[in-house]
């Protein structure tokens, strides 16, 4: 299988003119520069394929044959042709005002005929994968353990699939919270989150692919995940000290002084009907106290793993 991770999906390329003429009048003009997967940017990207000895033949890049277009553009017409097969970028392709062509010499970008290039901004995951359990796949990959490697997708085979995660469904503390009748998230973040900021926001891209495949249901989880409540992202500066408390402290300009709040932390769920934040709430209205905590009884040899209060007679 051939696995990719990326931000961005596929563009297939039929045709991509600029100023000037239709794909039926680039046809009946001599093709200038070739691109292929074969090929190679120390050529001169004029032959449709590599010569026999290997010495010359088609740019194997988009940026190069782009590169080499803005050199000679002003002697005369231009055509581009791209062989078939999958171009991965390394860097976003940019085509300004001076890849512009004129009316008597117009530049255009096409695919080879009879062939399908794809422009992609992923990369491929060459594994080592190992098989799991049943049809699952694992892969460790040391870029996105350092955090240098952020990407939202998987495809294999053309298809996007399934990244492993926990709950399978659904989101504990989001959840949790707009269960029970939170409306506005603040979510904390740092350096190295922001794929967390990413998972909360929309994805046109994902959007328009599921919906153009008739995946209705996978649309609408997709859709859920940001119509479900008003989210809102600080960042936690590094001037500040470590510890629980942080958070609030990034967040103190932000929350009314005279609005009640919920402090949640993910490391441990607390799995309850009605959700414990609920019952927090409830309790608070009835009350009215400062502040409200959640505990839980814990076995002493535990308890180097939490804070701890101290319970007064008669509570």
């Amino acid at each position: 299988k051939e696995m990719f991770g990326g931000i961005s999906g596929k563009v297939s390329m039929c045709s991509l003119i600029i100023n000037g003429i239709t794909g039926a009048q680039a046809h009946d003009t001599e093709a200038t520069f070739f691109v292929s997967t074969d090929g190679d940017d120390g050529w001169s990207g004029k032959l449709a394929e590599p010569n026999a000895e290997k010495t010359d033949g088609p740019f194997a890049t988009i940026a190069k044959v782009r590169d080499a277009v803005r050199g000679i553009k002003a002697d005369g017409e231009v055509t581009v042709m791209v062989r078939g097969g999958t171009y991965f970028l390394e860097d976003t392709i940019v085509f300004g005002t001076e890849d512009s062509g004129t009316e008597a010499c117009p530049i255009t970008y096409m695919a080879y005929p009879g062939e399908e290039p794809v422009i992609s901004g992923g990369r491929r995951i060459a594994g080592p994968w190992k098989s799991y359990k049943g049809e699952i796949m694992v892969c460790s990959l040391d870029e996105v353990k350092e955090g240098k490697w952020l990407f939202r997708q998987l495809f294999a085979n053309g298809e996007r699939q399934t990244r492993a995660r926990f709950p399978h469904e659904g989101y504990y503390l989001v959840e949790e919270a707009v269960a029970s009748g939170v409306k506005d998230i603040i979510l904390v973040t740092r350096f190295g989150q922001s794929a967390l900021e990413n998972h909360f926001d929309t994805n046109m891209e994902l959007e328009m692919q599921l919906k153009k495949n008739g995946k209705k249901d996978a649309l609408e989880k997709v859709q859920k995940v940001y119509k479900m409540a008003n989210y809102i992202y600080i960042r936690q500066g590094r001037h500040l000290p470590y510890g629980n408390a942080t958070p609030l402290l990034c967040i103190k300009e932000v929350i009314n002084k005279d609005e009640p709040f919920i402090y949640m932390f993910g490391d441990d769920m607390v799995m309850a009907k009605p959700p414990c934040t609920k019952q927090l709430i409830d309790v608070y209205y009835k009350h009215k106290p400062t502040a409200i905590l959640a505990v839980q009884k814990t076995p002493k040899q535990e308890l180097k793993r939490y804070s701890l209060i101290a319970q007064s007679q008669g509570f």
